[in-house]
C-alpha cells in the first residue's frame, strides 16, 4: 500500500512524524509543567511541517498523528482511551478543527507561492525569446524558435505561427502535439485580422508590425491567465518585427542574387563553332553570386574569337561592381568592332574613372583567336599565364606578363603572337585557383595545378574535369578557397576528330 502513496506525501508524513517525535521527547520531561492548551499549539508544528514538505494529504495524515501523541501523552490520564474531564475533549476537538483548516490553507499558500514562481519563470522565458527576436536568424529558424520556446514557456498543448502566402493564411511552423483535422481546419479558417480571440482552448493573436498584419500566433492551452495574455501580446508585437524583419533580409538577399546571376556573362558563341567553352565561377564572399573576378568570351561576325579573364584586386562588393563595370566594357568595346591593341587602354580609363581608390586595379588576360586558325594574340596585364594543354603535355602559355590596369597612366599594353597547333585546350583562371594550400604550409601555385591536371585523364569530358580539378584544390586547401575564383576552358578539336 506504502507503494502507491505518492514520494511527496510519504516524504511530507515522514518530517511529520519525525518532528512530532522530537517535540514529544522534549516535551514529556516537563509534561507536569506544560497546560494541555500549549502541548496542543506545539503540536501544530508537524502539521505545518507535514504540509509544507508533501502537500494536504500528509498534513490531514500530520493532524491525526498530533491527535494520537495529543491525546496518549498530553490528556490526562495518560496512556489510556479515557480523555477525562469535559475541558479535554473540548481541547482534542479544537485540535482537530483548527489544523484541518490550517493545513489547508497553508497548502494553499505554498500553491500560491508556486504557482508565482512558475509564472514568474514563465515570464523569463518570454523575456528570454524576446532576446532571441533580435538575432539574425533565417525565418524558418527563427520561427520554429518562437514556437518551440512559447511552448515551454506558456506549458501550452501547442503553438502554431500562421503567415499569409498567395492570398490565404498557411501554418508554417507548430510545436508540440501533433495538430490534429480538427485543429488544422480551425487555424486554416483564421483570417488575419483576427486578434486577441480565443476558441475552442486557442487563443489566437494577430501578428502585427507598425499596425501592419504579419501573420497569427495561435496557442492551445488549458488556461492562460491575464498576465500571461498581456505578456503574450507585447510578445506579439515583437515577433511581428523581427519576423517582418527576418523576411525583408532574406528577400534583400535573394534580390541582390537575382541581380548578380543577372550580370554573369554568358558566352556568345555559336553552337556550331570548332570551339568548345566551359566556366566556372567561384565567389569568395559568403552567400554571393558576384565577386571581382570577371569573363567574357565573343564571337565576332568576323569568325574571331574574343576572350578575357580578370580579377579586381579584394573581395568586396566595391571590388564586384568594378569588375561588372570591365567585363560589360569590354563587351561593348569589342562588340563595337574596336581594334585588339585599343581594348586594355580603354578598360583602364573605365577602371581610373569608376574605382573609388585609387590603389585599386585589375589584373587581365585578353587573346583574339581565328577559329579556323592555329594561333592567338594574347594580352597579359599581370594576370596568371593561362595553360596549355597538349596531350599529356601541360605547360604556362609562354607570354610575357606586362602591368595590371590602374597601376600607372599611358600604359599601351603589346599583344603576342602564340602558336596553339590544330587541335588544343587552354585553361584561363583567376589566382583565387592557385593561392590555396598544397596539403602543407605552401601555396599550390601554377606548378601544383599542373600537377593536378597532370593526373586526370586528358579525353575525360570537359564539364566533369573542371569540376573535379576544383574540388581537388579545395580538399588540397583543407577546406573552402578564401579567394575568389573563375575558369575559363577552351578547347579545339582538329576536323576528324
Amino acid at each position: 500500500m506504502i507503494r502507491n502513496i505518492p514520494r511527496r506525501t510519504l516524504l511530507g508524513i515522514l518530517a511529520a512524524l519525525a518532528t512530532a517525535g522530537l517535540l514529544t521527547a522534549a516535551m514529556l520531561p516537563f509534561r507536569s509543567n506544560i497546560s494541555i492548551a500549549t502541548a496542543g499549539l506545539v503540536l501544530v508544528v508537524p502539521v505545518v511541517v507535514g504540509v509544507v514538505t508533501g502537500g494536504f494529504i500528509a498534513g490531514i495524515v500530520s493532524v491525526a498523528i498530533g491527535f494520537l501523541i495529543y491525546f496518549f501523552f498530553f490528556i490526562p490520564p495518560y496512556f489510556t482511551t479515557a480523555a477525562g474531564a469535559t475541558e479535554n475533549w473540548t481541547a482534542l476537538g479544537v485540535y482537530v478543527l483548527v489544523l484541518i483548516p490550517v493545513a489547508r490553507v497553508v497548502d494553499n499558500m505554498i500553491r500560491a507561492r508556486a504557482q508565482a514562481n512558475e509564472r514568474g519563470l514563465r515570464l523569463r522565458q518570454l523575456f528570454e525569446i524576446s532576446g532571441l527576436l533580435v538575432e539574425d536568424k533565417p525565418v524558418q529558424e527563427l520561427l520554429s524558435t518562437i514556437v518551440s520556446t512559447l511552448r515551454d514557456a506558456v506549458d501550452a498543448r501547442q503553438v502554431s505561427i500562421l503567415l499569409p502566402h498567395r492570398d490565404r493564411l498557411g501554418i508554417v511552423a507548430t510545436a508540440g502535439a501533433p495538430l490534429t483535422v480538427r485543429d488544422q481546419d480551425f487555424l486554416e479558417q483564421l483570417s488575419i485580422e483576427t486578434d486577441n480571440v480565443s476558441i475552442d482552448n486557442w487563443f489566437v493573436l494577430a501578428l502585427r508590425a507598425a499596425g501592419r498584419p504579419v501573420g497569427l500566433l495561435a496557442i492551445s492551452a488549458a488556461a492562460l491567465n491575464e498576465q500571461q495574455r498581456e505578456s503574450l501580446q507585447l510578445f506579439a508585437s515583437q515577433a511581428a518585427l523581427a519576423i517582418e524583419r527576418a523576411q525583408l533580409r532574406e528577400e534583400t538577399v535573394r534580390a541582390e542574387r537575382r541581380l548578380e546571376r543577372g550580370l554573369l556573362s554568358v558566352p556568345l558563341i555559336a553552337d556550331d563553332s570548332p570551339l568548345t567553352v566551359v566556366s566556372r565561377y567561384l565567389p569568395g564572399r559568403e552567400h554571393a553570386q558576384l565577386s571581382g573576378d570577371f569573363f567574357d568570351v565573343i564571337r565576332t561576325p568576323d569568325g574571331r574569337v574574343w576572350v578575357m579573364i580578370g580579377d579586381v584586386a579584394g573581395h568586396g562588393p566595391d571590388e564586384a561592381v568594378i569588375g561588372v563595370y570591365l567585363r560589360v566594357g569590354w563587351r561593348a568595346l569589342v562588340l563595337g568592332g574596336h581594334a585588339p591593341q585599343y581594348v586594355l587602354p580603354a578598360l583602364q580609363d573605365l577602371l581610373e574613372n569608376e574605382r573609388h581608390h585609387e590603389e585599386t586595379f585589375a589584373t587581365v588576360c585578353m587573346f583574339v583567336i581565328d577559329e579556323h586558325a592555329s594561333r592567338a594574340t594574347v594580352f597579359l596585364a599581370g594576370h596568371p599565364a593561362p595553360l596549355l594543354l597538349c596531350g599529356a603535355r601541360i605547360h604556362e602559355m609562354d607570354v610575357e606578363s606586362e602591368p595590371p590596369l590602374g597601376i600607372a597612366a599611358g600604359i599601351h599594353w603589346t599583344g603576342q603572337t602564340v602558336e596553339l597547333g590544330k587541335a588544343w585546350s587552354m585553361l584561363c583562371y583567376t589566382d583565387g585557383l592557385t593561392e590555396g594550400f598544397d596539403d602543407g604550409p605552401t601555396r599550390l601555385g601554377a606548378d601544383g595545378l599542373i600537377a593536378l591536371l597532370a593526373s586526370r585523364d586528358p579525353d575525360e569530358d570537359v564539364d566533369y574535369l573542371v569540376d573535379t580539378l576544383i574540388k581537388d584544390v579545395v580538399a588540397r586547401n583543407g577546406g573552402a578557397l578564401a579567394d575568389d575564383v573563375a575558369i575559363l576552358h577552351l578547347s579545339r578539336r582538329s576536323r576528324g576528330r
